[in-house]
């Protein structure tokens, strides 16, 4: 039987959904579809797969991706499904621990393709922001002013959340300094 769920992770909270799903699998839930803050599960036995969430390189619907994926697949790992570039994969928990990024310079790399993805869409907002204040501003536009508000807080909260990423990153390179 399939049921739904909806729940909201932000960027920063990857891992944090990552466990979600891990428990939610333990409890004989199974991820079979997502889509923006709405999961699908199908009955699995509990504990029968690890999950794992990644932002990829590629989308997974380009020929790279494609490729990726077929070489993930022949290594036992299955493709559920994706939002955007952010792909949630399986594997069966009997096979062993799953783990895409185990080494520091993998870890590094995922959290800078993550920094990439936000760092446009706070440019775009925070110009979106004073577009808006100065059409609002000029014109005495109200509605421009609540858009620029609106905007000067999406600024704000991916700004946050690029300062998590990067503060995360930042200490897996001290980590990788101290094992050098």
């Amino acid at each position: 039987m399939k049921q739904k769920f909806h729940k909201w992770f932000w960027v920063w909270e990857f891992e944090k959904e990552e466990q979600w799903l891990n428990a939610m699998a333990a409890k004989g839930f199974g991820l079979c579809h997502v889509g923006i803050a709405t999961y699908w599960f199908e009955d699995i036995e509990p504990g029968e797969y690890t999950y794992y969430l990644e932002l990829a390189e590629n989308h997974p619907d380009s020929a790279i991706g494609k490729e990726y994926l077929d070489f993930l697949s022949e290594c036992g790992t299955e493709y559920v499904g994706n939002y955007l570039r952010w792909t949630y994969l399986r594997r069966k928990t009997a096979d062993g621990p799953f783990e895409l990024h185990a080494d520091l310079d993998s870890k590094i790399a995922h959290l800078k393709r993550i920094i990439a993805l936000v760092l446009p869409f706070i440019f775009l907002n925070l110009w979106s922001a004073y577009m808006n204040l100065h059409r609002g501003l000029t014109f005495h536009s109200d509605s421009n002013m609540l858009v620029s508000g609106l905007n000067l807080g999406v600024f704000l909260l991916l700004l946050y959340a690029e300062i998590r990423i990067w503060v995360q990153m930042h200490k897996l390179k001290k980590e990788r300094q101290l094992h050098e």
